[in-house]
């Protein structure tokens, strides 16, 4: 981390490799689709580069990273989110993407507001608390999210 700090690339090019697949995972799984996951975990990894000075406890930088992943994520959601406006008062249909498996089709469908919980939580194994902080939600509001969450897909698998 310390020669990663110094603006060694071999030293970042390990701490990349070390990390990357967990990141794609973790943004994977929040998306819900892979058209976008490269660029979002590129952009994930030059933040962390751009920023490791400002990386308070070095010892956090894995934990550090996913709060960027999720960051950049929440931003393409809100992105998606207008275009989506966009797109329904063009009368433009949004469809889910072709290819996946019941179960994952079900967890896209979830709105993203109840997906991000669900997967930070549920399946990435995150605390209630640590799930409130990434989401920036109380954590009455990560309990209520998940919950409704494990509702509809439950509903929706049956």
């Amino acid at each position: 981390m310390s020669r990663a700090r110094e603006g060694n690339r071999v030293a970042f090019e390990q701490l990349y490799r070390r990390h990357a697949r967990r990141i794609a995972g973790l943004v994977y799984r929040l998306l819900a689709s892979d058209n976008e996951l490269d660029e979002l975990v590129q952009e994930t990894f030059l933040a962390a580069y751009e920023g490791l000075d400002r990386l308070r406890e070095p010892e956090r930088f894995g934990s550090w990273l996913r709060s960027i992943a999720v960051h950049n994520v929440r931003q393409k959601i809100a992105r998606r989110r207008r275009w989506r406006n966009v797109l329904e008062r063009l009368t433009v249909p949004t469809t889910v993407e072709p290819g996946l498996g019941e179960a994952a089709q079900s967890l896209a469908q979830l709105p993203p507001e109840l997906r991000m919980p669900f997967v930070l939580h549920k399946l990435d194994g995150y605390t209630v608390e640590e799930t409130a902080s990434l989401c920036r939600i109380s954590k009455a509001t990560a309990k209520r999210r998940c919950a409704e969450a494990s509702k509809r897909l439950a509903r929706r698998m049956s």
